[in-house]
């Protein structure tokens, strides 16, 4: 992970995140279960030939995320209002069907992180009071809204 952040002009402060990863490897298990083992993964084929560990190579994966605010002040209270957007790329990432001699094997199964839905929060925060309420965040003497 790659955090990098910084004041634009008009004290817009616009601040990044860049998560990536080059694949894990993963291991391929069998069909059957010759050995009767129920639990765990399963490298046993009906031959009794064993499959190695670590052979399948998951995909390689990137997210950004951005996040821009602004402080406002007024009287004594600061307000900080903000606006995030998580994988910014639309980076879908899958899981993968890895079973042995499968007619699907090494296709995508289900998303281990789909793409962007609309679930980027913005919000204000003040240094006075805290509330939460339809998507509005006001936190006393934080530095950062989690």
């Amino acid at each position: 992970m790659r955090t990098v952040s910084g004041t634009c002009g008009g004290g817009i402060l616009l601040a990044g995140s860049f998560h990536f990863g080059s694949g894990n490897y993963s291991t391929i298990t069998s069909p059957a279960d010759p050995l009767g083992q129920v639990n765990g993964a399963r490298r046993v084929l009906a031959d009794l030939t064993v499959i190695p560990r670590n052979t399948f190579l998951l995909d390689p994966w990137q997210t950004l995320d951005v996040r821009v605010s602004k402080d406002i002040r007024i009287g004594t209270v600061k307000l900080t209002g903000m606006a995030e957007l998580f994988n910014l790329y639309n980076y879908a990432r899958y899981n993968r069907n890895q079973i042995y001699n499968n007619a699907l094997f090494g296709q995508p199964t289900s998303a281990a992180s789909g793409p962007r839905r609309d679930r980027s929060p913005s919000g204000f925060r003040s240094e006075s009071l805290r509330i939460e309420d339809c998507g509005v965040r006001i936190d006393r003497g934080l530095n950062h809204v989690q």
